[in-house]
């Protein structure tokens, strides 16, 4: 049985993609692209493909978000939907989760950035080394928690219909999604690196 064919893809693969499609350059993110086209293509089908438009116009928003998810939202954040809702009509009750949606998206994207302040260091004094190992420890374990709290909120944003999950042979087979193994994604960001 292939293992990589029946992985199942969904709503984190989709954040975890974007968030490295939006930090990485060159072949690795012409790659990542086409995953996150593949997977929008899976969840959205008919939508065109422009990446950087779904995730930041909040068109990714699914109208449908059960009151379970809402309540849950409203728990985590402090921030009210019902009195949102009635003063300009249904609409404005997705307006409010989309406009949600895109600053916690910004914030991710920054905490990402975050814990990758020293990749790429590989010349300093053992005392400097020190430092940044037991500051990026630290720094790890603080985001982690946040982050988390960030992708759950993001995930209950964007409603009922990103529930689901798909094979990589079938959005292979039916959406495109690029024949490159994590593996070589992985070796092209190496070969993107600057010398």
């Amino acid at each position: 049985m292939n293992t990589e064919k029946n992985r199942q893809i969904g709503r984190k693969e989709m954040l975890d993609t974007y968030i490295r499609y939006v930090r990485h350059r060159g072949d690795a993110r012409v790659i990542m692209k086409q995953r996150l086209d593949a997977i929008l293509s899976a969840f959205n089908p008919g939508m065109n493909k422009n990446v950087l438009n779904y995730f930041y116009s909040g068109i990714l928003i699914d109208e449908n978000c059960n009151g379970a998810k809402i309540k849950e939202i409203e728990d985590i954040t402090g921030k009210r939907f019902e009195n949102h809702s009635s003063a300009f009509g249904e609409d404005d009750h997705v307006k409010m989760r989309q406009d949600m949606f895109e600053a916690l998206l910004m914030h991710r994207v920054n905490l990402d950035s975050i814990n990758h302040t020293y990749d790429g260091v590989f010349e300093c004094s053992k005392a400097f080394m020190n430092g940044i190992c037991h500051t990026r420890t630290v720094n790890e374990e603080i985001m982690n928690l946040v982050k988390d709290k960030i992708d759950r909120v993001i995930f209950l944003l964007l409603g009922d219909k990103y529930e689901k999950t798909f094979t990589v042979g079938e959005l292979k087979e039916k959406y495109g999604y690029p024949a490159i193994s994590d593996q070589e994604l992985q070796q092209a960001i190496i070969d993107d690196m600057p010398d």
